[in-house]
């Protein structure tokens, strides 16, 4: 991020329980030349463990609630790229926001978050998953 401040601008968009729901605004911190940005995705009853931003499952992927936010922010900035570092508990919504934009972006995959309802391929009783299938997946969904 820091190389690519020197040649571009850089925006960091980051969640925060802070600030009106749903809306982006300026962190006002500036490291380097990289602007930061919070959007608050979390109400405080939406948290299920104070101070953390572990919320219902299916609100880890989708809270379109925020998604307003996101594609006014995306708009007044028009960046050549997005790149996603991780989407949980902000919203997959986000990755056709950017398309139908006509804005290319990338994701970088840290976890088997998208398929795997424990993240790491883990089942709920902490024995290694052997993969997708949707009987042993339904299982973790449901402890979850």
């Amino acid at each position: 991020c820091h190389m690519l401040a020197n040649q571009h601008q850089v925006h960091v968009l980051y969640p925060t329980d802070k600030g009106p729901y749903g809306v982006v605004v300026p962190d006002n911190e500036y490291e380097d030349s990289i602007s930061k940005h919070r959007i608050n995705i979390s109400p405080k009853s939406d948290l299920l463990r104070a101070g953390r931003y572990f919320l219902r499952l299916d609100m880890s992927y989708s809270r379109t609630g925020i998604d307003e936010g996101f594609s006014q922010f995306v708009l007044s900035l028009r960046p050549d790229i997005v790149h996603f570092q991780h989407l949980i508990n902000l919203s997959v919504n986000w990755l056709p926001i950017v398309a139908k934009l006509g804005i290319p972006s990338v994701i970088t995959l840290h976890d088997y978050w998208f398929g795997c309802a424990t993240l790491n391929l883990f089942r709920y009783t902490q024995n290694a998953c052997s993969g997708a299938d949707p009987h042993i997946c339904r299982e973790c969904w449901v402890q979850r």
